[in-house]
């Protein structure tokens, strides 16, 4: 059976890692992991490469992954268990709707957005996954202190994201560590000298 197919299995019987109605843990996230530890949330996982990698260099954490594919979360998922990265749970379906229900204000400690689509025409800024009404609810999860941590290779989108974290009260440190956690694509692109653009925005109080 292909991949896609085995992966809309998951959606008559979700394993106990795939969360189909994440509102239902909203505050409580804990119980889903089994035990008490900073939640980090992944907004769109790709593949998992660096949810998995990020779980296996921080397994004092419980790590969350969203994505709009099933059979995205089908793969990272696999890669999570073959890796034995153990407190990783994901969560189908649009991020808007999850974030917009699936948590308690102030209840993530991290949140990590990498590479999303830069939408470079203006018509297009409400899409943009840094948009205003979007930073404004990063915020809202984010407890005072926690730390949203963003990556692009499009310098405009950068320079736009970077004024409206910092007008939604957000302290900044504008840098892309040397060691870090990357994904696939991020890879291929370093290798064909392509710069990438970054920061860690830190909630303020």
């Amino acid at each position: 059976m292909a991949k896609k197919q085995l992966a809309q299995e998951y959606y008559k019987a979700p394993p106990y890692d795939v969360i189909l109605e994440p509102a239902k843990l909203a505050g409580r996230w804990h119980e889903s992991f089994g035990r008490v530890a900073p939640l980090h949330v992944e907004v769109g996982i790709g593949l998992g490469h660096h949810l998995v990698q990020h779980a296996l260099i921080h397994p004092d954490q419980n790590h969350l992954g969203l994505d709009l594919k099933m059979h995205r979360i089908y793969t990272a998922r696999h890669k999570a268990l073959r890796q034995g990265a153990r407190f990783v749970r994901f969560v189908p379906g649009d991020a808007d709707e999850a974030l917009a229900a699936a948590f308690a204000d102030g209840e993530v400690d991290r949140m990590t957005l990498l590479f999303p689509d830069p939408w470079p025409d203006n018509r297009d800024a409400p899409k943009r996954l840094t948009h205003p009404d979007r930073v404004a609810r990063y915020r809202r999860l984010l407890h005072a202190g926690g730390v949203f941590h963003f990556r692009t290779d499009d310098e405009p989108l950068y320079m736009y994201s970077r004024d409206v974290f910092l007008a939604h009260g957000f302290a900044l440190v504008e840098a892309v560590e040397l060691e870090r956690t990357t994904t696939d694509f991020e890879a291929r692109w370093l290798l064909a000298g392509r710069a990438i653009f970054g920061f860690d925005a830190v909630r303020l109080g």
